[in-house]
């Protein structure tokens, strides 16, 4: 009998997945928070492998130890997780077909922030987090140099090239940090955007507070008349007094709360031919979905 997987891991090692953030983080915490365990796991299976004469597997085993005791592969894991960690709290959030728009909104935009911030001073604590685990497993925490191959220069005005002038962890941080920090922050302003622009034609109508505010500030014209040019299923100007008479009835119905209640009350008291454009609004915003299953896709594929 072989080593089993639990005398080592108290979780299992899960393949990557091309397209579900969800997937991908599983697969990194194991190896976040059980890369000292994973290395025992796979030195037993080596030895074992030796002792059955099983080359092959020994070999495997032994190439795949010497890679995760590496400093930047420890780098590589930590920075992975906490993008993920974050990426995919936003992208659970879209696919929430309860969420309303404007936490959602507020919640993909501390994403946002988060990453920004990640990208500017995050390697450092990245750094930090990694070293307490690589010097309790005695992992050198250097870069290997790698031989850069100096191209020659055919013609004198020809710039020299700057990239082989980086040392080994510059590199690391330029073609990795950088890259993957950039791709997760692109993916999510991709969809920060979108959110906007639907709060943008729906946010006046989401609430009974954002409908109320719309009306101190003098706002309802503005939104009516872009939501008659963007939907074209409505006009702006009987929708304008409309939305001023229903603001009356939702100051005095205490129900009223969420765009959900205003139909209900509009159909329950058989009030379609006295609200039809705030009808045909509030039907266009409850039946055109904000979020997506294809969300977590929408990601990946940046």
């Amino acid at each position: 009998r072989g080593p089993r997987k639990e005398e080592h891991m108290p979780i299992s090692v899960k393949g990557l997945s091309d397209t579900h953030w969800e997937s991908r983080i599983d697969a990194v915490k194991p190896l976040r928070y059980h890369l000292e365990e994973l290395c025992n796991a796979l030195s037993s299976l080596r030895e074992y492998a030796l002792e059955k004469k099983d080359g092959n597997t020994a070999t495997e085993a032994g190439a795949l130890l010497d890679h995760v005791t590496t400093w930047p592969f420890v780098l590589t894991v930590y920075t992975w997780y906490d993008i993920l960690f974050h990426v995919n709290k936003t992208s659970k959030l879209i696919q929430s077909p309860d969420m309303s728009i404007d936490v959602l909104q507020a919640e993909v935009g501390a994403t946002m922030k988060f990453l920004e911030d990640y990208r500017n001073t995050g390697y450092n604590s990245v750094v930090t987090n990694a070293r307490e685990i690589a010097e309790h497993m005695g992992i050198e925490q250097e870069f290997p140099e790698t031989r850069v191959r100096c191209k020659k220069r055919m013609f004198d005005y020809e710039c020299a090239d700057e990239s082989s002038r980086l040392s080994a962890e510059e590199k690391f941080k330029l073609q990795f940090f950088l890259v993957l920090t950039d791709q997760a922050i692109s993916s999510v302003s991709s969809r920060f955007d979108q959110l906007v622009e639907w709060y943008k034609l729906f946010g006046f109508l989401y609430n009974a507070n954002s409908l109320k505010q719309c009306h101190r500030e003098n706002e309802l014209e503005n939104h009516s008349k872009y939501f008659e040019r963007k939907m074209g299923d409505i006009d702006a100007n009987k929708l304008i007094m409309e939305l001023n008479r229903f603001i009356y009835v939702i100051e005095k119905e205490r129900g009223l709360v969420t765009e959900n209640n205003f139909l209900t009350y509009i159909y329950k008291n058989s009030l379609q031919e006295i609200y039809p454009n705030l009808c045909i609004c509030i039907r266009i915003l409850l039946t055109t979905p904000v979020t997506v299953a294809g969300a977590e896709r929408s990601f990946s594929r940046n």
